[in-house]
């Protein structure tokens, strides 16, 4: 059920959207939540979605259509080349808190989904225009990848999109640990002591 009419639609997440400027295109009731479909203007001109489920989550996401040169376009989920670059978005992905999925049609596989979880709890107005922005982001550093086949796209994603996989912290402390091999407070407390 797709309606325009906001008056029987209005929930938390809807003023949100409104509070952040974000233009909704549609919304669609479905039987896990409601959709939001957003103008494309705000997402580069990608097809953005706000999902608000029923669970007291929300999704953000930006669908990517899969180009019709790539041998990927109108293969079967199932096949090695479209698992094999769900494999590569998924752990490019995993480290930079999104998800992907891949979207397929009647003839096959055709988009790729990119999308971040955001809990009820925390979820405001400025949140959620970061986290779409965020996730454009990503967007746009799968995009080129998109268009090369075989192992040169999963190569392209791996070295466009690469995971985060540790921070360089500056101030680390030195400390060394100090074992005490015994129950006795006494010689625990004498030996702490000496090490000091």
């Amino acid at each position: 059920m797709s309606t325009s009419d906001p008056k029987n639609y209005e929930t938390k997440l809807t003023k949100l959207l409104a509070e952040a400027e974000i233009s909704i295109l549609t919304k669609t009731d479905t039987q896990g939540g409601l959709l939001h479909e957003l103008e494309p203007s705000h997402c580069g001109g990608k097809r953005g979605l706000v999902f608000e489920r029923q669970e007291k989550d929300t999704i953000v996401a930006v669908r990517v259509e899969i180009p019709e040169t790539n041998s990927v376009r109108n293969s079967p989920l199932n096949s090695a080349e479209a698992l094999q670059l769900l494999g590569a978005l998924t752990q490019s992905l995993q480290s930079r808190d999104a998800e992907v999925k891949l979207i397929s049609d009647d003839r096959g596989v055709a988009a790729i989904l990119v999308s971040n979880r955001l809990c009820e709890r925390q979820i405001n107005a400025a949140l959620l225009s970061k986290r779409l922005n965020q996730v454009q982001e990503l967007v746009k550093e799968i995009e080129p990848a998109l268009s090369s086949n075989g192992q040169t796209l999963i190569d392209n994603i791996m070295n466009r999109v690469r995971p985060i996989v540790a921070e360089i912290t500056r101030d680390v402390s030195q400390e060394t640990a100090v074992i005490v091999p015994t129950f006795d407070e006494r010689a625990r407390d004498l030996m702490m002591k000496q090490t000091q």
